[in-house]
């Protein structure tokens, strides 16, 4: 009897550290996505407050690169100081560059722009809209 209970003891470790391990396989993934979306978010924000930046236009254009996004030009900076971001281990991002427009703040091609965050067999999408600018992650 004692040996039964040991038996389901032990497997009862390694079935915690199994589902911890499987759970825990998307969660870069979606918090990739919500900060990428969150950073689209600032960067749009960015485009519509400040109406010029030193004679320029205010354009603000995000890049997507194999190893994540960030801002294009030198002068912009994420609200932490940082102007890129690169994606979590095991995280590929595809898509194109976003570029806001000042004053609405939305895309200035004004078509939809899709950008794609993969790990394993999972995907989650963030869309920008283009006439309006509106940033949404579909899970």
């Amino acid at each position: 009897m004692l040996e039964v209970i040991a038996v389901l003891v032990i497997l009862g470790i390694l079935s915690a550290v199994a589902i911890s391990r499987v759970s825990g396989l998307g969660a870069s993934l979606y918090a990739d996505a919500d900060r990428l979306a969150a950073d689209l978010r600032y960067a749009q924000s960015l485009s519509m407050i400040n109406a010029f930046r030193a004679g320029e236009d205010n354009t603000v254009l995000i890049s997507i690169n194999a190893d994540g996004w960030g801002f294009d030009d030198d002068g912009w900076r994420f609200a932490d100081g940082e102007a890129q971001r690169s994606t979590s281990r095991g995280v590929s991002i595809t898509g194109s560059d976003v570029a806001f427009k000042y004053p609405s703040g939305n895309v200035d091609s004004d078509a939809d722009v899709n950008i794609k965050l993969q790990k394993g067999n999972t995907d989650i999408d963030v869309k920008v809209h283009g006439i309006t600018g509106y940033v949404e992650v579909l899970r």
